[in-house]
């Protein structure tokens, strides 16, 4: 449409939430360039920006290149020039010259010769600038491209919430957050997608919505009538590729894609992160759900393919194992883990699982229930470097003699060959046997070089058998009802933490005797009653676990509030570290500058006592 054929600004009355500094940077862009095309998927919200901006612009004209009207008929009448049926280009380049505006020119990418009409514009009428939406950049010199992101979750709950009470839902039908926070995600924050489920929420329930989000097509067609335009737009090429990426459960790198990734990325369908090595790109949900849709019976092919792009990767990273690279390793696991896990499902045999399991991923990211126990010790025990490690803490666990001299021959290994994370089991494995032979105090000082170790690159499954061997050291040493308390605290603590993994440890002889003999003295000091007190307190605030079994100061009563007491913004921000998002990402997605993000970090590790991101990570991935 064109505003009543002279190029005013339709009317917009909807809610328009958040996006602040993206506003702001739209206009600041505009005072230093002539051309900014804002770029995105369908349904982001680039034409409901742009109208946004124009307020605080001045002069402006729009013009929706959408309508499918020949193109410079179009323009004369978005410029208000006489008879633009039969304008010619020459009538607007001459009203335009010398007349300081704004152009808006909306779905530039729906149609043809949109790049040729804007360099002539602009040539012709030097005060002009333009302000372009569409799917993909026009492709002119001195064009400026800003991505227009999906709405972060607090900004789309909040859109959904406004637009279903606009529609007359009840507010009392609104009230499930979470129900909603998880609808919006589904939905990949998308502004059409959000305002499409606001009004189903008129004649569904939000249960009903979040339950049928997945098939979002079939919930919201008019969502995928704008995809559908999206795909048309793309060359047969490009389209096989779209659908083959669609398997991609996460961020992948080019080397995992079939093909040349530019154009998917030209089209915004796909989104490249390249402050990361290697790069990654990101498929939204809905447009890997339509993907999949158009793959069909291709889909088997795929997912082989997807499969044994996976086999041969962590084959590699299996035998990267036990050397100065085992941390890099485990970060290259760590992010490609969702499509691992994946190709596991799809896998039709155990290769898969058990180098998943020699990467020892599973235990250090806290996954361990992708294999059974028992399983995966069998295969850690074939390994040759786990192997003598798994003897020297089975003897440590018996109270063979011999299990101090196994211990440190490990430890001597692991220091050798620079393994960081073989290194700090080796540490456990020692103290445990030293444990176990009386030392305590050599015992507590390998326990406290180990846990350190474990804090700096967050081994969750590490720490938590470390928790559980500091209450036993603590146990056997302590002469006063405080330092009972402490190891009282860290069982129960220990006991959360083996839960959180999806663990349970419960009848393992040589484990339930430990705990038995710490449990035993403790209670000798506090008695029965004040031991299970200080356990129970333990596994409601393990939050803080390493720093109490470090004996660093926090108090072992303080429990958070919830959300650990941080602000939505800094809930938000913990949430993209977990995705293992660098500052500079998370600012690019929350438009805010990595300096500022920092500044969050920062308070957040102080507010819940974490160290590092990686903590931070793992306590966010815990909510």
């Amino acid at each position: 449409m064109i505003g009543d054929h002279s190029g005013e600004l339709p009317l917009d009355l909807s809610p328009f939430v958040g996006r602040d500094d993206l506003l702001a940077a739209v206009t600041e862009r505009l005072r230093r360039t002539r051309l900014l095309t804002l770029t995105g998927p369908a349904g982001v919200g680039k034409s409901r920006l742009a109208l946004r901006a124009a307020v605080r612009l001045g002069r402006v004209r729009y013009a929706d290149l959408a309508t499918g009207t020949p193109l410079w008929a179009h323009l004369a009448a978005a410029l208000g020039i006489p008879d633009h049926d039969t304008a010619h280009p020459d009538a607007i380049f001459a009203h335009l010259a010398g007349l300081p505006t704004v152009l808006i020119l909306d779905s530039c990418d729906r149609i043809p010769g949109a790049a040729d009409a804007t360099t002539a514009l602009l040539r012709a009428a030097p005060g002009l600038r333009i302000l372009a939406t569409g799917r993909r950049r026009l492709g002119i010199d001195g064009e400026y491209a800003l991505p227009v992101p999906p709405l972060g979750l607090p900004d789309a709950v909040r859109l959904f919430l406004d637009l279903a009470e606009a529609g007359g839902v009840a507010a009392t039908a609104l009230t499930d957050r979470a129900a909603v926070e998880r609808l919006c995600t589904e939905l990949d924050g998308l502004p059409l997608a959000i305002k499409l489920a606001a009004a189903r929420a008129r004649t569904m329930s939000l249960t009903e919505l979040t339950e049928r989000a997945a098939d979002r097509f079939t919930l919201l067609p008019g969502l995928r009538t704008a995809v559908d335009l999206s795909y048309r737009q793309c060359s047969p090429q490009e389209r096989q590729l779209w659908t083959t990426c669609a398997v991609f459960a996460a961020p992948f790198t080019a080397a995992a894609a079939p093909g040349d990734l530019d154009g998917l990325v030209d089209k915004s369908v796909l989104t490249a992160a390249t402050d990361t090595h290697p790069a990654r790109f990101t498929m939204l949900r809905t447009l890997r759900a339509y993907g999949l849709e158009q793959l069909g019976d291709r889909a088997g092919a795929a997912r082989d393919r997807h499969r044994d792009h996976y086999r041969a990767f962590l084959a590699g990273a299996a035998d990267g194992w036990f050397g100065p690279q085992e941390l890099a390793v485990l970060t290259t696991v760590r992010d490609e883990l969702p499509d691992i896990l994946a190709a596991v499902e799809h896998d039709g045999t155990h290769t898969l699982t058990r180098d998943l399991v020699r990467t020892r991923a599973p235990f250090v990211f806290g996954f361990p229930g992708v294999v059974p126990l028992a399983d995966a010790w069998d295969i850690l025990s074939a390994d040759r470097h786990t192997g003598p490690l798994i003897a020297a803490i089975g003897a440590a666990f018996t109270g063979d003699p011999n299990a101090p001299t196994l211990a440190a021959d490990c430890l001597h290994r692991a220091e050798t060959a620079g393994s960081p994370i073989a290194l700090t089991w080796a540490l456990w494995a020692a103290a445990l046997a030293r444990h176990r032979a009386g030392d305590q105090n050599t015992a507590a000082g390998l326990l406290t070089m180990c846990l350190d170790r474990q804090r700096s690159f967050d081994d969750r499954w590490g720490q938590a058998w470390s928790i559980e061997l500091a209450a036993w050291i603590i146990a056997a040493r302590c002469d006063d009802t405080d330092e009972a308390g402490r190891a009282a605290w860290l069982l129960g603590a220990a006991t959360a933490r083996h839960r959180e993994l999806g663990v349970d440890l419960t009848g393992i002889r040589q484990l339930d005797d430990a705990r038995t003999r710490a449990r035993n003295r403790i209670e000798t000091l506090l008695g029965a009653d004040t031991t299970a007190a200080e356990t129970a307190a333990g596994e409601q605030g393990h939050d803080h676990a390493i720093r109490i079994a470090l004996g660093e100061p926090v108090s072992r009563r303080a429990s958070a509030p919830p959300g650990g007491g941080l602000t939505t913004r800094e809930q938000e921000i913990a949430g993209l570290v977990a995705e293992g998002l660098t500052s500079a990402r998370i600012g690019a997605r929350l438009r805010i500058s990595a300096r500022t993000v920092d500044t969050h970090i920062r308070n957040i590790g102080a507010k819940l006592g974490l160290a590092n991101r990686a903590a931070i990570a793992a306590w966010a991935s815990s909510r």
